[in-house]
């Protein structure tokens, strides 16, 4: 009998198992913290967009409210909503 087997044999299941749920615990909240800073991510470029179109309507400026705009002016900012209104007036148009 291997070493793993036989020490695994005399571990109680209760340990076993206590060591799995918190295992699944930590990964679980691993990823539900990932998901959280993703949201707040897409909340803030929704800030944002809906600022530069608040203001941006002055001058004729507007960015869309997508999916895609959001997380681009979340993750980057202020420079990620530059980008955008360059994309979008420049390059796209």
């Amino acid at each position: 009998m291997s070493f793993i087997s036989s020490f695994l044999s005399e571990l109680p299941l209760s340990v076993i198992l206590s060591a799995v749920a918190v295992l699944l615990a930590v990964i679980l909240f691993s990823l539900l913290k990932k998901l959280f800073k993703f949201l707040l991510h897409a909340l803030v470029g929704l800030v944002l967009l809906y600022v530069c179109n608040s203001f941006g309507s002055l001058w004729g400026l507007y960015l869309p409210m997508n999916l895609g705009n959001c997380l681009t002016a979340g993750f980057l900012g202020l420079p990620g909503v530059l980008i955008l209104l360059v994309w979008n007036y420049w390059i796209a148009s």
